[in-house]
């Protein structure tokens, strides 16, 4: 019978295994008492580097997935785990999981942990590298200066490669700042089908993730967070895309509050095709928060949120060669929609070296330094239902310069609000700007700005208006304001309404506050109207009331004996007024624009006095007050020689023509603003039976 012989290993601990870390000799066995693992020595490695082999029993079993651990995963993670990192350039047995996955490619799995590594490559077709969740963290190793994953090798092409449910920590107060342009997740080569889902980008020295130029197609990151990455103050994209076609960015959240950089930009896409950027929030950018560039086509953004941009919160500028203008590969084709730009500095939405944007249901909150929404060096450009908030002073909040083309503005509002700040402009240079049922809101500067030749301003509202100088400026040749309302602040009287500066303006059908057009080119067009006044009665002192009785208790109603046989003035005249000190007496009735109207006249007015408006049906009379019995004292009340058009006729209009009884008619003068009439008094009392015909400009109303 043999004599009992035992044979035993080394042994110990996981923990005491890794603080000792010796180096066994080839062959020899290491066994790991409290996870099973066991490890072969070379003579060479040493013990935290040699790769782990887990007795099967202990194995999950798995199809195609190979896990790591961390070195300091949880003993039980260790366990099940096809390859241990000791915490010392890991992304050796990173790397070597990979290498190790069949040719149809598979999941390697890190468990929880940190993982300090430089440059896992990811260089190989139908891989998913996945962690879970924020409890795996690749750090980049100390003066590294390199990405932390790179997908791709230079000459040759991959496909079907996704990174997912990690933490990329680019360690970035280790790194050397001259040395480190690297981002954390760098795809340099040419790819296809890459997804970056649910990894959160952190402590970046450069971008979080750089593509190389035009090598890449089929790209997706989503539900990605990047904290506090570009320290370098290089002015770097936090995620840096070039050249890419088919892109998707969804539920993405850039916060740069703890980065301290100079300029440093959210989104930089470069020219890229096919693009949908959706559900993303940036904040606390230095630099534009998402950027459109170097010749990018169908670009779609669509629900955006940003807040405290040093720059702007959407940017689309330059061509492919990097300059402006629209002579070379420009950009084409975008969308931005339902886009929230809070308090950025510069612009709020900035439109340049494009053709074709459609600027849609978005809202930009000031103050900004300059612009809400910007546009130059473009065509065919649509603003559509969008709102700008709080104005900075001399600056207009929709802007159009010199080389726009084709911009129209639709359903748009601004609310300018702080002293100087503008509504709607556009320069001298730009071409076929349209303003269509726009909004100006609490506005004490110029409103609409028409500098553009051939600008056309239609059914816009200006309220709230506090200016005392003119609202609308119109210094561009050919323009047309129809069809807008101007109502002022209560209490602000300004000098005019419009001030015309440039040939060939057309003003018709405007409700204006003021009732005052300055036109001095004189080519001014308006709507012109021919208005007839057929066997016209002389004028006649008593014809609507007679000798009224002043003495009855006030307030006395004035008994009407007639009517105006035309939109007439009324003259009223007391034939006695010895008990009578002071008075208060009102007419009311519908003037020559078919409006009802009231005119209040006291003693300080006279004791014969006529009326401003031109009056086609008396309504009432009434003498509301009195100081003294008015015993004995009466008042009459006639039509005057002042005959009401149903058109107002502003400054900058004319009566260019008139006729009395078929002859040429000099002899007439035109009422002071707002008050629409002629009067003919200069040329002789009215005689029954006299014929007028008028023909003016008008087609504006107060």
């Amino acid at each position: 019978m043999p004599v009992g012989v035992t044979i035993k290993t080394r042994r110990g601990t996981a923990a005491e295994w890794s603080a000792a870390n010796p180096t066994l000799a080839a062959g020899e066995p290491g066994y790991e008492t409290d996870t099973g693992i066991l490890k072969i020595g070379d003579g060479v490695t040493a013990y935290n580097t040699l790769p782990a082999r887990v007795p099967t029993s202990q194995k999950t079993t798995r199809s195609a997935t190979i896990v790591i651990a961390a070195s300091n995963s949880s003993a039980k993670s260790k366990a099940q785990a096809d390859y241990v990192c000791d915490g010392i350039n890991d992304e050796v047995e990173i790397q070597a999981a990979i290498y190790s996955l069949s040719a149809t490619g598979g999941r390697i799995l890190l468990l929880e942990g940190t993982y300090n590594v430089t440059n896992v490559l990811c260089d190989v077709d139908d891989i998913t590298l996945e962690g879970e969740g924020r409890s795996t963290v690749l750090k980049l190793n100390n003066a590294a200066n390199s990405s932390i994953i790179s997908i791709g090798k230079a000459g040759e092409s991959h496909s079907n490669i996704t990174i997912k449910n990690v933490t990329l920590d680019g360690n970035s107060n280790e790194q050397t700042s001259e040395a480190n342009k690297s981002a954390l997740l760098s795809i340099p080569y040419t790819v296809s089908n890459i997804t970056v889902e649910s990894v959160y980008f952190t402590n970046a020295y450069a971008c979080a993730i750089k593509t190389a130029s035009s090598v890449a197609s089929n790209v997706s990151i989503i539900q990605c967070d990047f904290y506090d990455t570009d320290k370098s103050a290089r002015g770097n994209h936090v995620v840096d895309l070039n050249g890419i076609t088919q892109l998707v960015i969804d539920n993405c959240y850039i916060d740069l509050s703890g980065s301290g950089t100079t300029i440093s930009d959210g989104f930089g896409i470069r020219g890229c095709t096919d693009v949908n950027i959706s559900n993303v929030s940036i904040s606390n950018i230095s630099g534009h928060c998402i950027m459109i560039a170097n010749g990018s086509k169908f670009v779609n953004i669509d629900n955006v949120n940003t807040w405290g941009s040093r720059l702007e919160g959407v940017c689309v500028e330059w061509q492919a060669n990097g300059t402006h203008g629209l002579d070379g590969i420009y950009n084409q084709d975008i969308n931005i929609n339902n886009v929230i730009v809070n308090q950025t500095s510069m612009y709020g939405i900035y439109v340049e070296d494009v053709i074709g944007v459609n600027v849609s249901n978005c809202i930009v909150n000031g103050p900004v330094l300059l612009n809400h929404y910007y546009a130059n060096n473009c065509m065919d450009v649509n603003y559509v239902n969008c709102i700008a908030r709080v104005g900075v002073n001399a600056q207009y909040m929709f802007f159009s310069l010199g080389n726009a083309t084709n911009v129209s503005y639709e359903n748009c509002i601004a609310h300018p609000s702080t002293a100087g700040a503008r509504g709607f402009g556009c320069l001298a240079g730009a071409k076929n700007i349209i303003f269509n049922n726009c909004y100006v809101y609490d506005c004490d500067s110029y409103a609409i700005s028409m500098a553009a030749d051939g600008t056309i301003v239609k059914n816009c509202t200006l309220s709230e208006i506090k200016t005392t100088a003119n609202p609308v400026g119109i210094t561009g040749a050919n323009c047309q304001f129809i069809g807008n309302t101007i109502q002022y602040a209560t209490g602000v009287t300004p000098v005019q309404d419009i001030v015309i500066t440039k040939a060939n303006t057309t003003v018709i059908d405007n409700k204006l506050g003021k009732g005052n057009i300055t036109d001095s080119t004189g080519t001014a067009v308006f709507r012109r109207f021919v208005e007839t006044f057929t066997d016209v009665k002389a004028s006649v002192t008593n014809s609507i009331c007679s000798s009224v009785d002043l003495s009855t208790a006030v307030p006395i109603s004035f008994t009407l004996a007639g009517q105006p046989d035309y939109a007439r003035s009324i003259k009223f005249a007391f034939a006695s007024h010895a008990n009578i000190t002071a008075f208060s007496i009102t007419i009311t009735g519908i003037n020559s624009l078919g409006a009802k109207v009231s005119e209040t006249f006291t003693e300080s007015d006279g004791w014969s006095f006529e009326t401003r408006w031109a009056y086609s049906r008396i309504l009432s009379i009434t003498m509301t007050s009195r100081t003294g019995s008015g015993a004995s004292d009466t008042i009459n009340v006639g039509t005057g020689d002042r005959l009401g058009l149903s058109n107002l006729v502003f400054p900058g209009m004319t009566i260019y023509k008139a006729l009395k009884n078929g002859v040429d008619y000099t002899g007439y003068s035109i009422s002071a603003v707002p008050y629409s009439y002629v009067s003919v008094a200069a040329g002789g009392a009215i005689v029954d039976g006299d014929d007028f015909i008028f023909y003016y400009n008008s087609g504006n109303t107060v």
